[in-house]
């Protein structure tokens, strides 16, 4: 990385720091086995140069969980402007047009909205639900998690993952030979939001075992790495 402010991330303290200076500040979140990431990062070397006053952080996203958890990062690569502790716009997946339209419409513009993609996209939050519409989401939650003994909710299908989480766990419970039902949260909003506060889980993918939840992939992959994890499946669920 040729540019002061590009830094890659190496001890959180220091973006805790460079985020109190309530500047906007671009979060580059990536993973070396992600392919996407590396032209995404030549967007993002560009774009550091072109706005030299802004800080972009490149944060490995297998190393730093509570940073991952704490801005609900769900796929590599993504990338999000923050303001302050506000995130302010997020671009998920190799979108490279997009990234660079909102960089400069923030960068140039210093635009002052806040929470812009939910804005856009009129994301709705499960705490926001009326009592009842939150317990009958309650209810199809509790039937979709119990649909089969093993279920995992990941973005997209087993024969299309659509991030690379994704595909990491769905290859892991077929080298497995594990029998499992799954559900695409892109398709429904509602259930992915809801499902992050039922299950006090703020990332996808999850896999449930039996009604709990067991975790997200860095859990389910400690667990075959320690041989725990076939263990864990039940007898009727292994093929």
């Amino acid at each position: 990385m040729s540019s002061e402010n590009f830094i890659a991330l190496k001890d959180d303290q220091v973006l805790i720091d460079s985020l109190k200076k309530n500047n906007y500040t671009a979060l580059f979140f990536y993973a070396d086995w992600a392919e996407q990431c590396n032209q995404v990062e030549l967007a993002i070397e560009a774009l550091a140069k072109s706005y030299p006053t802004t800080t972009f952080f490149k944060i490995d996203a297998g190393e730093f969980e509570e940073i991952v958890e704490g801005y609900e990062i769900e796929m590599v690569p993504t990338v999000i402007f923050v303001k302050g502790k506000s995130t302010v716009d997020r671009i998920e997946g190799l979108n490279i047009p997009e990234l660079t339209k909102v960089a400069k419409k923030l960068l140039e513009k210093g635009s002052e909205y806040v929470n812009g993609d939910e804005a856009a996209t009129g994301r709705v939050s499960s705490a926001s639900l009326p009592p009842k519409n939150k317990m009958d989401l309650t209810n199809r939650l509790k039937k979709i998690i119990n649909h089969e003994p093993v279920m995992v909710f990941i973005k997209g299908t087993p024969a299309q993952p659509r991030c690379g989480f994704s595909r990491r766990i769905v290859e892991i419970l077929k080298n497995n030979k594990v029998k499992f039902g799954h559900f695409d949260i892109l398709s429904d909003e509602d259930v992915r939001q809801g499902l992050k506060e039922f299950s006090n889980w703020p990332t996808f993918p999850q896999l449930y075992i039996d009604g709990e939840l067991v975790g997200g992939i860095d859990i389910v992959q400690e667990m075959v790495d320690t041989d725990e994890f076939i263990d864990s499946i039940p007898e009727n669920s292994r093929l």
